[in-house]
């Protein structure tokens, strides 16, 4: 029999059956393979830094003095420093690059209040794919309370619920677009190279008076005067650290992202 989710009681999702990852054992009972124990835990407003899945780890290990399994410890070195292989991640000084082929050229950054915002970092992959994530993906966003939406959007919620660090992608070509050069959602990467195509520049500043944002729940919002957010020459992109905008989300027609972090 092949069934849906809901058919088996593990959520309300029925649209279509369950794809499961190439290592699910054959003939293995369900409960075994996909059966996980959850827990809501309550962190304080004070204790930002076990707002993830490694920091409460930390917390616990620190607590019991069980040994703390820290994967991000693969990107360093013995001194603690993060790897850099063939010196392609930082310049002469040792420190992270700012810039790159990649993305010199296609956008620029601006910070108006260094006090809120002292750093904002910004990465453009092109040529992506969007397509349903892993199953083991999806299953521990929901588990986490949260609803699957593509490769790339599940991959920001993932990292920040794993590690803390508030992620998002925005649709490079619409931002292109929204300053008013000849492309469209979903165009060829590279057209923005060749001159006079305007350079999207992403600027973080606090909202205006009366400024709104429709978010990537649907809802247009008033924005609060002390609220931080990520904007373009146009105007709001998202809530910085919070929720995206409706405009400038990955969609299925997405083929290169601007990720900040």
């Amino acid at each position: 029999m092949i069934c849906s989710e809901k058919e088996l009681g593990i959520s309300e999702d029925h649209e279509g059956v369950i794809i499961l990852d190439d290592d699910a054992p054959v003939g293995a009972p369900l409960v075994a393979y996909m059966g996980d124990a959850v827990l809501d835990i309550s962190i304080l407003p004070n204790t930002a830094r076990a707002a993830s899945i490694l920091g409460v780890a930390r917390e616990v290990a620190a607590l019991t003095g069980a040994p703390l399994k820290d994967e991000s410890g693969k990107m360093k070195d013995e001194s603690g420093k993060m790897k850099d292989e063939g010196g392609k991640m930082k310049d002469e000084g040792g420190r992270v690059k700012a810039g790159g082929a990649a993305i010199e050229g296609r956008v620029s950054i601006e910070i108006t209040n260094p006090e809120l915002n002292p750093r904002f970092v910004l990465g453009l992959i092109e040529n992506v794919e969007i397509r349903p994530s892993p199953y083991w993906v999806q299953r521990r966003l929901k588990l986490a309370g949260m609803r699957p939406i593509s490769n790339i959007v599940d991959v920001t919620n993932y990292a920040m619920l794993e590690i803390g660090e508030p992620l998002h992608a925005f649709d490079y070509d619409v931002l292109v677009g929204r300053i008013g050069n000849p492309l469209q959602k979903g165009a060829p990467a590279g057209r923005i190279d060749n001159p006079p195509h305007k350079v999207p520049k992403i600027i973080t500043r606090t909202a205006r008076p009366g400024e709104k944002l429709t978010t990537l729940d649907g809802v247009e919002r008033t924005l609060d005067e002390k609220t931080v957010l990520v904007c373009d020459t146009a105007g709001a992109l998202s809530i910085a650290g919070v929720m995206g905008g409706a405009e400038s989300e990955v969609s299925e027609r997405t083929r290169n992202i601007l990720l900040e972090g």
